[in-house]
């Protein structure tokens, strides 16, 4: 049987490391409308669930991340953002999620989204 010899590959190997975004919340409309987003843009990151009915967004670990106790959060790295629209504009201010939501929506990209284009996006993914 032949087998065709792998060939090393020129491109950057993906790493098998969990994501750096990790993204808090639960079932409620602003975390589902922030997880859509993160779906659409194709972005990869860590699902933790926050179960507000047993009042876990008030247990030390999660006012860590959000001092206020509310879900949705997420923190990439060194920078934490809580609040679903600031979350929201803070995932469109990313030159690969600009990309895949303008190759789907536009069919176009531009690497470095202008002010306008930025908040005409944000103030509509907020009203949603």
């Amino acid at each position: 049987m032949f087998r065709p010899r792998r060939r090393p590959s020129s491109r950057p190997q993906r790493s098998r490391r969990s994501p750096r975004l990790k993204f808090y919340f639960n079932g409620s409309p602003n975390p589902t409308k922030v997880c859509l987003f993160l779906e659409e843009a194709g972005l990869p990151y860590e699902a933790i669930p926050v179960d507000t009915r047993r009042g876990e967004q008030f247990r030390a670990e999660y006012l860590a991340v959000n001092p206020n106790g509310k879900v949705p959060a997420i923190v990439d790295g060194g920078v934490t953002v809580f609040d679903s629209n600031a979350i929201l504009h803070e995932i469109m201010a990313r030159p690969a999620a600009a990309k895949a939501l303008a190759l789907k929506d536009r069919h176009k990209f531009k690497a470095e989204m202008d002010d306008d284009a930025r908040s005409h996006m944000f103030k509509h993914l907020a009203a949603a």
